[in-house]
């Protein structure tokens, strides 16, 4: 019988980037594919089946909500002693993808001159995030983002 991990979660996305840099040509589609691309250099957890996966959901508008990424999968022959390599990954993206960095935006504060769009400091924040793992006939860890550090409960499986 195959262990199976399953996971899902939930990143709000701020930006600041479109709003201090003042760039009318970045747009919705832009700021996915940036951040497509920051995700794509971080391995995702990846059972015998496939890897964990996400969409990235962008709104339009001057609001630093800018939108979701969410994340799910389907972990097979992946147990419990593998919820610390999740964990690794989830704050690895907190950490390096959605993590404001001072210098940035010294960056962009600095002047008003133009970048060209390839030098435009990237400045995705996680407002608020959540990652449930559940593994099965163990129970469900949940990995909240308290927005400096990720903070973790555990729930046993009924019965257990």
């Amino acid at each position: 019988m195959s262990q199976w991990t399953h996971v899902a979660g939930i990143i709000r996305v701020d930006s600041a980037t479109h709003v201090i840099v003042r760039y009318p040509e970045i747009t919705p589609e832009i700021e996915k594919a940036e951040i497509e691309k920051l995700l794509s250099e971080i391995t995702p957890p990846t059972g015998s089946e496939g890897p964990t996966e996400w969409v990235v959901d962008i709104q339009a508008g001057p609001s630093l909500s800018r939108g979701t990424v969410t994340f799910y999968g389907d972990l097979r022959d992946f147990g419990d002693e593998d919820v610390a390599e999740i964990r690794e990954w989830w704050k690895k993206i907190l950490g390096e993808v959605f993590s404001l960095h001072p210098a940035e935006l010294n960056v962009a504060q600095k002047g008003s001159y133009k970048l060209a769009l390839g030098q435009i400091p990237w400045m995705f924040i996680a407002r608020q995030a959540v990652l449930t793992i559940r593994v099965e006939w163990k129970g469900i860890y949940t990995l909240l983002w308290d927005g400096d550090k990720v903070v973790e409960y555990f729930a046993p499986e009924h019965g257990e």
